[in-house]
């Protein structure tokens, strides 16, 4: 698989995250709405998280670093800037059997934005997929009337309702059920054991997919999948089988990043999660696409969690052949079955 830097799309990317830093900043243009931003974001962005108006950013302390190390002043920082700071957007050329996908929409947590950072070519045709970040969302958070109508009102001005082309809609959640939750009710003794954790997921899983064959089954031309959690974060987290009450709750309001339990533990839940996801879209006749042939290229040889050398920040993964993979597995998975 021969993946480039898409330079083109890149630089576009960079212009355009430029007019909306300088719309935060100035309130000219196209309007104040939030709503309206978020659309015109993933229409222009290809995303609306807020690391896709950070490209022209990076750009700039990475034109800087360039400047800095010609100059021989702050070497060591700037390479630092360099190395983990860099955006950039792939393409690559396939041969594959469907070649008639017009739209690719991935729905979810963080992630999904960076699953969007490769373009490809299938059979000559061009596919630049979509992210709709829905926040920083649980699974069983997103499990709520008012969330489900936030996306659902994301869809309709995208007007996925009032076009002929093949669509695929990929939603991705539970990492940070994972990563973050299962300990924290443990910890908490909200839920004695993480059988009862995993249940709660489950209960929730069952009630999205419900929601999505009752809501969006009826739009024509489009398929819809879950895709399974990306591998755990590999950061040691806290220990919810010492962590108080206490010093959860303290834990979780005062840091913007939480983590619990240890990078086996949370593989352990990952494997387990996927594996139920699986077996109960199976029964009911829902697509699940099991991406973990993906996954495979960035994963501790010794267990499902994140390679360090694969990621910038120890939870999401910057390694271009995952992203085109996760593409390549979605469609096939979905048209070749």
């Amino acid at each position: 698989m021969q993946i480039k830097l898409d330079r083109l799309y890149t630089v576009r990317i960079i212009f355009i995250s430029l007019i909306f830093k300088l719309k935060e900043l100035i309130p000219f243009g196209f309007g104040s709405s939030d709503k309206s931003i978020n659309i015109l974001k993933i229409k222009f962005l290809g995303s609306n998280h807020p690391r896709r108006t950070e490209f022209s950013s990076q750009f700039l302390y990475r034109l800087l670093s360039i400047i800095f190390n010609k100059l021989k002043l702050n070497r060591k920082e700037s390479q630092s800037i360099i190395n983990n700071r860099s955006n950039f957007i792939y393409k690559s050329k396939h041969n594959l059997k469907y070649n008639d996908l017009d739209q690719l929409i991935f729905c979810g947590d963080s992630h999904v934005e960076f699953f969007t950072r490769s373009n490809l070519i299938i059979n000559k045709k061009k596919l630049y997929p979509l992210s709709i970040w829905l926040g920083p969302k649980t699974l069983v958070g997103f499990d709520s009337e008012k969330n489900q109508k936030d996306l659902q009102e994301i869809l309709n001005k995208l007007k996925v309702r009032n076009s002929n082309n093949n669509r695929l809609i990929v939603f991705s959640l539970g990492s940070i059920d994972v990563r973050t939750s299962i300990g924290f009710l443990l910890s908490t003794g909200t839920f004695k054991s993480s059988e009862d954790c995993i249940d709660l997921i489950i209960r929730s899983y069952k009630s999205i997919n419900e929601w999505i064959r009752k809501e969006l089954g009826d739009l024509s031309n489009t398929k819809i999948a879950f895709l399974s959690i990306p591998p755990a974060s590999p950061s040691k987290g806290i220990s919810f089988l010492k962590c108080s009450k206490k010093e959860a709750l303290k834990y979780k309001n005062e840091s913007p990043f939480t983590v619990f339990g240890s990078p086996f533990e949370r593989a352990e839940w990952t494997c387990l999660l996927n594996n139920k996801f699986k077996s109960i879209a199976m029964e009911r006749g829902w697509t699940f696409i099991d991406n973990s042939r993906s996954y495979e290229l960035v994963t501790d040889p010794k267990s499902y969690f994140i390679d360090k050398k694969y990621t910038f920040d120890e939870t999401h993964i910057h390694k271009p052949e995952m992203y085109t993979q996760t593409i390549i597995n979605c469609i096939e998975s979905v048209y070749n079955s």
